[in-house]
C-alpha cells in the first residue's frame, strides 16, 4: 500500500506505525504560485516544479525528476492511503490528490484530522491509522470539484462552491475561506498574511523569528513555513513604498497608514501574485 502524506516531517512516524517504506510526502505547498486551470497532474507539477525552484527549494530539474516519481507512484498504486490534516496547506494537497484519482478505481483510504502530523510519534499515528475510512465516491467527485475551482481564473468559483454542502470534506470549507482571506482586503490592499505580519511587527516583533513566531499564533490552523512566511515579508519590504523596515524590523509610516486605511497597498506598490488559479497583476 502506499501512503501519501503532507511532508517529510510524517514520514518515518507513519511508516514505522503501518510498517511500511512505501510512504510519499506531497511536497509542495500549493498555495504559492500558479495553479492554472485545465492541467493534467503531469502538466501541473511541470508549473509547481519551477515554482519551488523559484523558491529555492532545488535545481528545477532535480524538483521536476522528484514530482514525476510522486505522479507514477501516485497514478500507478492499486491501493492507498492519504494522511492529511485541516489546514489550508494540507486541504489543498487532499483536493489535488483527490482530483488526480478520479480517472482511476485504486483503493483508497482517508486519514483526515484536526491534529498535526508532524509532531506525531508512532504510536500516535497507528492510532490514527485505526480511525481511517475508505474514500467515497462522494469525497472523489467534491476534491475535484474543489481543485477546479482552486484552479479557476475566477475567484468567485470558490466563492459559489462555498454555499454548497461540504461536508464530505469536513475540513475543506475553512481551508477554502482562509484561501478567499489572502487576496487583497479592498480596504488596503493587504492578505489576511500581511495584515498579522505588520500587527506582529506593531506589537514589538523585530527579527523574524519573532515575527514568525507571532504569526503562527494568530494564523491558526496553521499553515504556512518559515521560508514562505519570509518571501512574505520580503514583499512587505523589498517595494516602491516598503511597509517595513529592514532588520531591526519595524512598521514604516506608510506601513502605519495602510494599517489604519488610510492607504492602500496595492494601490502603493502594485501587485504581481497568483493566488491558486487566480492571476492578480497591475
Amino acid at each position: 500500500m502506499l501512503h501519501v502524506t503532507n511532508g517529510d516531517s510524517s514520514v518515518n512516524a507513519i511508516g514505522e506505525a503501518v510498517r511500511s517504506n512505501e510512504v510519499l510526502p506531497w511536497r509542495d505547498v500549493l498555495h504559492e504560485g500558479p495553479t492554472p486551470a485545465g492541467l493534467r497532474l503531469e502538466q501541473m507539477s511541470d508549473v509547481r516544479a519551477r515554482v519551488l525552484a523559484e523558491c529555492g527549494w532545488g535545481k528545477y530539474k532535480d524538483v521536476r525528476r522528484e514530482m514525476g516519481g510522486r505522479d507514477t507512484a501516485l497514478l500507478t498504486a492499486p491501493r492507498i492511503a492519504l494522511w492529511f490534516e485541516h489546514d489550508l496547506y494540507d486541504q489543498l494537497q487532499l483536493i489535488q490528490i483527490l482530483s488526480a484519482l478520479t480517472t482511476r478505481h485504486p483503493e483508497v483510504s482517508l486519514i483526515s484530522t484536526d491534529q498535526y502530523l508532524g509532531p506525531m510519534n508512532a504510536a500516535q499515528m497507528a492510532q490514527l491509522w485505526k480511525l481511517r475510512q475508505p474514500v467515497s465516491p462522494a469525497q472523489l467527485a467534491l476534491g475535484h470539484r474543489a481543485w477546479v475551482a482552486y484552479c479557476s481564473p475566477d475567484r468567485t468559483v470558490i466563492v459559489s462552491l462555498l454555499t454548497e454542502d461540504l461536508s464530505a470534506l469536513p475540513f475543506l470549507a475553512a481551508a477554502l475561506r482562509r484561501h478567499l482571506e489572502d487576496f487583497p482586503s479592498e480596504k488596503n490592499g493587504l492578505s489576511l498574511t500581511d495584515r498579522y505580519i505588520l500587527e506582529a511587527v506593531t506589537e514589538g516583533a523585530e527579527t523574524f523569528k519573532q515575527i514568525f513566531n507571532a504569526y503562527q499564533k494568530k494564523d491558526e490552523p496553521r499553515f504556512m513555513g518559515d521560508s514562505i512566511l519570509e518571501r512574505r515579508l520580503q514583499k512587505l519590504t523589498k517595494v516602491r513604498k516598503p511597509l517595513l523596515t529592514p532588520p531591526p524590523i519595524k512598521v514604516t509610516e506608510a506601513g502605519q497608514r495602510v494599517l489604519a486605511g488610510e492607504l492602500n497597498h496595492v494601490q502603493l506598490n502594485g501587485i504581481d501574485r497568483w493566488l491558486g488559479g487566480v492571476h492578480l497583476k497591475s
